[in-house]
């Protein structure tokens, strides 16, 4: 038995009236008395021999076959539909049904976890899929998974009757698949240089590709590729210049959201690489789909690039999303002439919509009927039911169940299916089992019976199947709390800091450092509060089981002459982003690259005006304003940062000015001190920063007046 099967042993259960089954049966009649075994397994002899081996497998998981009981597992063509079977158990025996392979194997996963400390409990189960495409999308490009991983997630799926895994392989953080004859797409675009200097990535080689697929297959799932483009390709340009439009040499980004270096669509040598590209990656995987992305994609390169506007003249297209539009129906031709059709997001509607394309939808539930309408078949993965990298406490386990996949929709029968998203911004190895269970659960309940919606008997099944999970070795994590929140003061009397933190499992414990290190499973532990003086900066982490569940959180601090000082709003933040108030701007705490952490402050539409009494005359050689540009969310750095300084607060004199040096394009989050020098004395300071004003056309939300978001006044 290998380590991956190995990791699967045969929990003993107690057993309740209403088994603990995931996704439950669409027709389960429970029955007296109980089977057991050892069983003494008995496979239809029309089946092939590699059918026979791969049930052979998953019955082992499921019960001893070594013995006498008759388990029979038999091939009725009178069964309808693909993935449909029957599971008959009374004390004499077993029998499963099915038309084919496909549903004995999903009847010996509905068995596998019905069994209990007495065996099977005896039952009528007549079963089958409501949605024949139940997906989940892993992504690998953000953080990379070993293949062992990708393994061990491809056996958790198939427990919960999961059929497609969306291989999310090419992120603008890193390259994923070797394609040989561009070995350039490994060799740099694998790879990151973090902040501390190390070096992180990874790929696949095509060989571990041919045996994950072969892996997912035994398993009853598809794979589907998805090569991002034209946009989130940030790491291919950083391989190749002359796939961007600047041609200028970029590095692999390190920060998460959405970057302005796109694939140029006006150069033929752009579609010569994409089908260099897709030539091979049609090779390694059977599906008949390849998810192109087609999302996020930022105009601004291609409006400013002479390439992309000489193709909109020479195709007689409209503006620049009519480019996009035509870049995406040239994709589709290229994958249709290697015999490939298209899964792209809801995006790839916006120029006029590729006749023929899968569209998934994430964007909202109207979106679908209007892909229907279109004639296009659809994924359903709205953000706002679907997408499993939220926190449980924004999108809890009810709230998933809740999802109603025929709401809004007047064409159902369009509807391919359903999928939950693990985008990895801040999910690893370490957290991405706790991410998606149990509210996995919930969507496989979904996609496979549609249920009526009871969630309490739904919840009470997960309590009871914790079991299960526990005797499996698979990790989940809460069902509606954060796996970790916290808020994070500063008290500049005492020169100390506080973070309260609330964990979302009882058997969980924070580890911290203050030396710059990494926490580990040896750092110091705390179950909630942490206290750390100023000037030192603390890395914290869950850890449950001696692992990280959630990538460390770090707040840098520093002591300086504002320090604790009286600070006044001469104009106040938007209350939705106020922080701690004026004082939060000299408490030496420093925000992080998440503009929701509680310390940032923005300034919606309006210039921020502080000033600050230093208490007394006192000695200045440097004052600096600390800031955050996130683009993609209207925070813009200010276009210019004015300091005054004053012996009286009345009477002001100029200090210094500094003009921001971070494009307005630039699209990653990005941190920015604006620092003016010189040696002057005096009691005040005041800031002005102004506001970058409306929003640009290129700008999603172009009209709309930007922010200012700052966290620290610092005077050196």
């Amino acid at each position: 038995m290998n380590i991956m099967v190995s990791m699967f042993l045969l929990p003993l259960l107690s057993f309740a009236l209403a088994p603990a089954i995931f996704p439950m049966p669409a027709h389960y009649q429970p029955e007296a008395g109980t089977c057991q075994g050892p069983f003494s397994l008995q496979l239809d002899q029309h089946l092939s021999g590699q059918d026979q081996g791969r049930l052979k497998a998953a019955a082992g998981l499921a019960f001893e076959t070594k013995g006498t009981t008759p388990a029979k597992l038999e091939i009725n063509p009178d069964i309808k539909g693909n993935e449909a079977y029957n599971l008959d158990i009374t004390p004499k025996g077993i029998e499963i049904e099915a038309s084919n392979p496909k549903g004995l194997y999903w009847g010996l996963q509905t068995l596998r976890q019905m069994r209990t400390t007495e065996g099977f409990p005896c039952a009528e189960i007549e079963d089958a899929p409501t949605f024949a495409w139940r997906s989940v999308l892993l992504d690998v490009g953000r953080h990379f998974e070993t293949p062992a991983f990708v393994k061990h997630f491809l056996d958790v799926m198939s427990i919960y009757k999961f059929n497609v895994l969306h291989w999310h392989l090419t992120e603008d953080q890193g390259w994923r698949i070797e394609i040989k004859s561009h070995p350039e797409l490994t060799r740099i675009g694998a790879w990151r240089t973090e902040a501390d200097g190390s070096r992180y990535g990874g790929f696949y080689t095509q060989d571990e590709i041919k045996d994950i697929v072969a892996y997912a297959a035994a398993r009853n799932i598809m794979i589907i590729p998805e090569i991002e483009m034209p946009g989130h390709c940030s790491s291919a340009v950083a391989s190749d210049p002359i796939l961007g439009c600047t041609k200028a040499q970029i590095k692999v980004p390190t920060t998460w959201g959405v970057f302005e270096d796109v694939y140029c669509a006006g150069r033929e040598s752009t579609f010569k690489f994409l089908d260099d590209v897709l030539s091979e990656v049609v090779k390694l995987f059977p599906s008949p789909y390849i998810h192109i992305g087609g999302d996020e994609v930022p105009i601004a390169h291609w409006k400013a690039c002479p390439d992309c506007q000489a193709r909109i003249q020479s195709e007689h297209l409209k503006d620049v999303y009519g480019l996009e539009s035509y870049f995406i129906q040239r994709i589709q031709k290229m994958l249709k002439a290697k015999g490939k059709e298209i899964i792209g997001w809801d995006e790839i509607m916006k120029g006029g919509l590729a006749k023929g394309a899968v569209v998934e939808i994430w964007n909202g539930q109207s979106l679908a009927e209007t892909a229907l309408d279109q004639g296009s078949q659809v994924l359903l993965a709205p953000a706002s039911n679907c997408y499993l990298d939220r926190q449980p406490n924004d999108l809890t386990m009810e709230q998933v169940y809740s999802y109603d996949p025929t709401s809004e929709i007047t064409k159902p029968g369009g509807i391919l299916g359903i999928e939950a998203p693990l985008w990895s911004e801040h999910i690893t190895s370490d957290n991405c089992m706790a991410m998606f269970l149990p509210r996995g659960l919930a969507i496989s309940e979904i996609a496979w019976s549609n249920p009526h919606k009871d969630y309490q008997s739904f919840e009470d099944r997960v309590r009871r199947h914790e079991a299960f999970m526990k005797a499996n070795g698979i990790d989940y994590g809460p069902e509606g709390k954060a796996i970790f929140t916290y808020s994070v003061s500063s008290d500049p009397s005492k020169g100390v800091c506080d973070l309260n933190g609330k964990l979302g499992m009882e058997d969980m414990e924070l580890k911290y450092t203050t030396d710059g290190s990494a926490p580990t499973a040896d750092s110091a532990s705390s179950t909630g509060n942490i206290e750390w003086p100023v000037g030192k900066t603390l890395e914290v982490a869950p850890f449950r089981n001696g692992k990280p569940v959630q990538p460390a959180a770090v707040f840098a601090t520093e002591r300086h002459l504002a320090l604790g000082k009286q600070v006044t709003f001469l104009t106040q933040p938007s209350k939705r982003y106020a922080g701690t108030g004026p004082q939060g701007l000299v408490d030496g705490l420093f925000g992080s690259g998440d503009f929701h952490d509680g310390i940032w402050q923005g300034w919606d539409g309006n210039n921020l005006v502080a000033s600050v009494d230093l208490g007394e005359p006192t000695n200045i050689n440097e004052i600096g304003l600390h800031c955050l540009q996130q683009t993609g969310s209207w925070i813009l750095m200010p276009k210019v940062v004015r300091y005054e300084v004053s012996d009286d607060g009345t009477n002001w004199r100029p200090y210094g000015q500094v003009p921001s040096m971070v494009k307005d394009t630039d699209l990653a989050p990005t941190l920015s001190w604006f620092t003016a020098k010189g040696a002057v004395t005096a009691r005040y300071v005041k800031v002005t920063a102004m506001n970058y004003g409306v929003l640009p056309e290129w700008h999603l939300g172009a009209g709309d007046k930007a922010f200012i978001f700052a966290d620290e006044l610092r005077v050196r």
